[in-house]
């Protein structure tokens, strides 16, 4: 059977539920089945997958299909919000006489929240931020900075979008950062952020309007936070490639608030606090710009895993990470399918960057870690585990090789990228003498 599409599409539970049709505008092709983002009050509830039996989804089918997955959740955030529960959901929305209490103390919260800067670093991909930054720029949020770091761009395509659309506006800044590499320009723009606070996203994201507000509020909530992450959804399914990554495992870690240190928090996984998948994702994450510039940044030498090594970094120096799915984002999936074999295999040369990293950086943490390795294979091979569980019949086998083929590239990667850093400071060191 050919390949079609999945249409993604919110439902806001407290508005009337509405038609949703097969109609596809992208490529022609009619969606076979429907993503529901469902929301409550802002908040995210969950997602449920719904086929299209005819043209046309009612109401009615997809209402009595929420309840059914989600009636447990819904209830669960009405009573935090101290509001009755409910037997079954209405077409007409979940109305309410007051204002929940979530939206208030959201609402509290955006009174005096703090200066934030947003990093979008970007690689001649001029195209994505023409998409990326009027989202940015219309975030429910008081008072924030957005840094595009141009890296290592082979045009000035870029420098001539910001100039010609946003001179004059405050709230864009650009920087350019000429050492190839996604940590140096992470690293570029924590050098160039002005606020306590610093949240990086990619260049190929859509951000919810309440994303910043729900990740920021989390430093305030939760004690010795040093890093909030977020859910990322997919932002179209509408090529196979997508799917693909989405069963590979995609960016979602749940809808369920987590925190994360070596107290009380500390997950029960035999690899924890290893297990750098849980945390969440380069593509959302804030953190105290402070903490940041005290663990020295992101390490250049791994920066296909830059953002796990960072997490591993600030869990183990005693401070706490939030998972927080409400601050969530839409991420655009690669389209096609050798896109999508140079970032699987990109994954695995990361992971290995990041185990080598560990070794060289202390070797005793091999000993710490030996006890734990076979239950680590067992995990990254079986195809019962939760990272394999989501790959359907047609998942492309290929796929899974080169992932495997990227770890055992790994190590070798690591020691081409520590000599040229190598190389770079011996320059850097003979302009300076």
């Amino acid at each position: 059977m050919s390949f079609q599409p999945i249409l993604i599409t919110e439902v806001e539970l407290s508005e009337p539920l509405i038609e949703l049709s097969n109609e596809n505008s992208t490529n022609k092709i009619p969606y076979a089945a429907a993503m529901l983002v469902v929301r409550l009050h802002h908040a995210i509830i969950g997602t449920i997958k719904i086929p299209f039996d005819s043209p046309v989804l009612k109401p009615l089918d997809y209402a009595a299909e929420i309840w059914a997955q989600l009636a447990t959740e819904i209830n669960l955030h009405l009573r935090q919000d101290e509001l009755q529960s409910i037997t079954d959901l209405s077409l007409d929305g979940i109305q309410m006489q007051c204002k929940p209490k979530c939206v208030s103390s959201l609402n509290n919260f955006l009174e005096d929240a703090p200066f934030v800067s947003v990093v979008v670093c970007t690689h001649d991909r001029t195209r994505f931020l023409k998409e990326s930054l009027p989202h940015l720029l219309a975030l429910n949020y008081p008072n924030y900075e957005v840094i595009v770091v141009d890296n290592a761009p082979s045009t000035s395509e870029t420098y001539d979008f910001i100039q010609a659309e946003y001179q004059g506006n405050d709230m864009v800044r650009y920087t350019r950062e000429d050492q190839a590499g996604l940590s140096w320009a992470r690293n570029c723009g924590i050098r160039h952020a002005r606020a306590d606070y610093i949240a990086f996203t990619d260049d190929d994201t859509v951000v919810d309007p309440y994303w910043l507000a729900y990740l920021i509020r989390n430093f305030f909530d939760t004690e010795e936070v040093a890093c909030v992450t977020g859910l990322a959804l997919p932002l179209e399914l509408e090529y196979e490639a997508q799917v693909w990554f989405e069963q590979f495992g995609g960016f979602d870690n749940g809808f369920k608030r987590l925190v994360f240190d070596m107290d009380i928090n500390r997950d029960d996984h035999v690899l924890y606090p290893y297990t750098v998948a849980q945390y969440g994702a380069g593509v959302n994450m804030a953190f105290r710009t402070d903490i940041l510039r005290k663990l020295n940044g992101f390490i250049v030498r791994i920066s296909q895993a830059d953002d796990i090594s960072m997490f591993v970094k600030i869990i183990t120096n005693g401070y706490r990470i939030v998972y927080e799915p409400n601050g969530f984002v839409y991420h655009k999936h690669r389209e096609d399918y050798e896109g999508l074999r140079r970032q699987i295999y990109n994954y695995g040369v990361g992971l290995s960057l990041y185990l080598t990293h560990m070794i060289v950086s202390d070797w005793t943490w091999l000993f710490r870690v030996v006890p734990r390795i076979p239950k680590a294979i067992l995990h990254f091979l079986s195809s019962q585990s939760s990272k394999n569980e989501n790959k359907e019949a047609g998942y492309p086998s290929e796929l899974t090789w080169l992932e495997r083929k990227g770890l055992l590239a790994g190590p070798i990667k690591y020691w081409q990228y520590a000599r040229k850093i190598r190389g770079l400071h011996s320059s850097v060191e003979k302009e300076t003498s």
